[in-house]
């Protein structure tokens, strides 16, 4: 999550306010601390493939979410 915050901050080019939440202690034991999605998986049962990297796509996000929230 810091590495994604540290993206999201180059491209926005301002600081970002962030702190990171522990895990509540009702979560359950065997509740995985960490998920990492198969992006594999995805590709070999739907045929998947990304066509945009993760900076690239933020940033495109970010400027849509500036035009629809703000109207610039």
């Amino acid at each position: 999550m810091i590495e994604l915050a540290g993206i999201l901050e180059r491209i926005a080019s301002k600081k970002l306010t962030y702190h990171l939440i522990d895990y509540p202690d009702s979560y359950p034991q065997d509740e995985p601390m960490r998920r990492s999605p198969e992006r594999r998986k995805a590709r070999l049962q739907l045929g998947f493939k990304p066509t945009v990297n993760l900076e690239d796509g933020l940033s495109k996000f970010l400027a849509w979410s500036k035009e629809v929230y703000t109207g610039s």
